[in-house]
This record gives C-alpha cells, structure tokens and sequence, in this order.
C-alpha cells in the first residue's frame, strides 16, 4: 500500500528557510532525503569524481537540520502522522539495508 508522505524541513533558524517535498510513499521520500545530502556533499566536494558516504555521516546531517518531520499518510485513520528525525533515522537505515538485499 502507497502511503503518501510529505518531508517539512527548515534548514536553518530563520523561519524563511521552511520548505516541504511532496512524494508518493515513504521509500521516495527516504530516497529524496539521501539526496539531498549527497547534493550537500557535491557541493561541499567540487571536483571530486565519487563521494562516499556512511550513515553515521547521514544522521549527522540530519541532526543538523533545524527542523525535520515526515508526515505519513495513515489510510485507517485518514490523517498524516507525524514523524521526528529519530524515525527518519532508522527508516533510512531500513531502507539502505532493503536496497543492499536486493
């Protein structure tokens, strides 16, 4: 079952920083986040041809993030449930793991 999610994040203090991302489930919004750090990292590491990264370095950019929160569509409530960056944490590395099997 596709389960729609909207990521809100603020970056930064200022409350201007505030954006959201709309994806279709959980795993493109987990995928969406990844790469918004690996953007973050090419920008950090211009020039370079390939980035490596482990998922401590991940969660510490999440951690970095002002605000971040997952809001995951519940089909038996018909409400979004919020979720914190601890969630997001273990979700991404759910999902790495699922990827690396397959």
């Amino acid at each position: 079952m596709s389960r729609h999610t909207i990521v809100l994040m603020q970056p930064e203090r200022t409350r201007a920083s505030r954006t959201f991302n709309d994806y279709a489930d959980v795993s493109s919004a987990l995928d969406g986040i990844a790469q918004m750090f690996e953007q973050a990292l090419r920008q950090e590491h211009r020039g370079s041809k390939n980035i490596t990264y482990d998922i401590s370095q991940l969660h510490r950019f999440i951690d970095s993030i002002e605000d971040l929160v997952a809001l995951v569509f519940d089909g038996r409530i018909n409400a979004y449930v919020p979720h914190d960056k601890t969630w997001i944490k273990s979700q991404l590395v759910l999902h790495f793991k699922r990827q690396a099997n397959q």
